[in-house]
């Protein structure tokens, strides 16, 4: 089996996983991704201020992990039935709509994020982390759900 797509260096365990397991490898990652959102919002709701870095390690190795596994090859699998005199402009154009998404993504997080807080206090800052965290873990569920959508195996690199 040839390996994914790649836009130069060695081959990465996402990726590999890709060739392996195809969509599969994307429900995994998110799903990982999912649960480390929801560990993230259940260790701000639980402690709250008394929050460590210690205490929150765990749920950001678990959501940073997840997110590695589904972005590494996840343009591979949305260019998956793209033909080779398509693949540049389809990856041109996915690369500009990611980079739109993902502005208006933060911006509308963020508008969230401080309408919730309202009156700022240690309390509110904390209310609206949980928020943000917990539209986050939705929104990977949903992509989780929409995932069916892509072509069933990642792009091969043709020699």
């Amino acid at each position: 089996m040839e390996a994914p797509l790649s836009l130069g260096g060695p081959p990465r365990p996402g990726g590999m996983l890709a060739v392996k397991l195809g969509r599969a490898s994307l429900h995994l990652g998110l799903s990982i991704a999912v649960v480390g959102l929801l560990t993230l919002w259940y260790s701000i709701a639980r402690w709250g201020a008394d929050i460590t870095f210690w205490k929150l390690t765990p749920a950001l190795l678990l959501t940073g992990f997840g997110a590695g596994l589904v972005f590494v090859p996840l343009v591979d699998f949305i260019i998956g039935d793209a033909t080779t005199g398509e693949v540049g402009s389809a990856v041109g154009v996915l690369n500009a709509g990611q980079q739109f998404a993902g502005a208006i993504g933060v911006a509308a997080l963020g508008t969230v994020f401080f309408a919730r807080v309202g009156h700022p206090s240690v309390r509110s800052y904390f209310a609206a982390a949980e928020l943000v965290f917990g539209i986050t873990a939705g929104l990977y569920f949903l992509t989780l759900l929409l995932v069916g959508l892509l072509p069933k195996h990642a792009q091969q690199a043709h020699a």
